[in-house]
């Protein structure tokens, strides 16, 4: 159930993880995803969804971002970001410090849909 599948591509330049992107989803998330591919079901992601985004760079995997949807994290959400190599970039520890306040604009914090 956690094993992503690709479910968005995207090549948007305002966005803070860079202009090149794909967005891979597990099966919790997929369908949560109402079939506009737009908006969550009922407004708000189950609880276990994943969304990763792989980050690209001149072609090149730079940064792997995931959130995963848990009620123990603020805002409801587990967030990290790794290198390729698998060293973190950005702790989950951290609680979504340095995520919060760019996903809230987004939709149950999921920026997705804007693409």
């Amino acid at each position: 159930p956690n094993t992503p599948s690709t479910a968005f591509n995207s090549n948007i330049s305002d966005r803070p993880h860079g202009n090149s992107i794909i967005v891979r989803v597990n099966s919790t998330a997929k369908n949560s995803i109402d079939s506009t591919n737009k908006a969550p079901i009922g407004g708000a992601f189950a609880e276990g969804s994943l969304i990763i985004k792989e980050q690209y760079v001149s072609g090149s995997l730079s940064l792997i971002i995931s959130m995963k949807k848990n009620k123990s994290f603020t805002s409801g959400w587990a967030w990290a970001e790794y290198y390729p190599n698998g060293n973190p970039f950005y702790s989950v520890k951290l609680n979504g410090a340095g995520c919060i306040s760019c996903h809230s604009k987004g939709k149950d914090y999921v920026r997705i849909f804007e693409y």
